[in-house]
């Protein structure tokens, strides 16, 4: 068959072409199958409104789990897309982590904390809080950047503002800190001069966490929790995460 492309890169046959019907459809549909599983991808959300609390020590879900479930990953290679973003507090300065697991289903399943890269070494990441002076025990925003969760430093006393029902920008535009937990110890991302430290981060999040590095098979991925001491609560959790299949030949 004459390859006449169309806009989509689907062939066409021409009239030239010899008396084939059934191995022109073939060919088309051949295309076809592999121009949509690149485009493809399946997904799920979780969205939990009302404030929940966990007061362990370890990572675990909340009463309504921050989860989504049987994500199938075709081939080596494929990515797992997450958005995450939520109001979290916590009850003693800097207890709190919030961190993105994964768990490949297997036998047994295997179930691992997101890392990223820091400098030379792979660390464990997560989420953390802190407070300024006189600011205790108030909600403040935790969300996804390509590198993971963060939470951010409130210098005022007083919640967080509800999100608006209609049209919330992903990222987020602070003046003050981002913090992270990376291999247990905690690290300040300054998005302007601050005490003498030179700017290190932009001041809004890139909002899509590409997770990579990943086998093919299914997955569950989850946002947990634990607080060093006292206690961590969450409200206004919103879990989005897809796949992206990348086919192995043929596009």
């Amino acid at each position: 068959m004459t390859v006449n492309t169309s806009r989509f890169a689907i062939p066409s046959p021409e009239d030239s072409d010899a008396p084939d019907g059934p191995g022109q459809f073939a060919a088309q549909a051949a295309v076809l199958e592999a121009r949509l599983a690149y485009a493809g991808a399946q997904g799920g959300k979780s969205v939990v409104a009302g404030e929940q609390t966990r007061t362990n020590t370890a990572y675990g879900l909340l009463g309504t789990a921050d989860k989504v479930s049987n994500l199938v990953l075709p081939n080596d290679g494929d990515l797992l897309l997450v958005t995450f973003s939520a109001l979290v507090k916590q009850s003693v300065d800097g207890a709190a982590r919030i961190a993105v697991f994964l768990n490949k289903h297997g036998s047994p399943d295997v179930e691992t904390q997101l890392k990223v890269r820091r400098n030379k070494s792979v660390v464990t990441q997560a989420a953390a809080l802190d407070q300024a002076s006189g600011v205790t025990d108030t909600y403040h925003t935790v969300h996804s950047t390509a590198a993971g969760l963060v939470g951010w430093r409130p210098d005022t006393t007083g919640d967080a503002d509800a999100s608006p029902t209609t049209g919330l920008a992903g990222g987020i535009v602070s003046p003050n800190e981002l913090i992270m937990d990376l291999g247990g110890t905690l690290n300040w991302f300054y998005s302007e001069v601050d005490s003498g430290v030179a700017a290190q981060s932009s001041v809004m999040g890139d909002f899509i966490l590409p997770v990579r590095n990943l086998a093919a098979g299914t997955y569950d991925v989850s946002v947990q929790y634990k607080a060093s001491s006292g206690s961590v609560s969450a409200k206004e959790r919103v879990l989005q995460v897809w796949s992206k299949e990348f086919p192995t030949s043929g596009v």
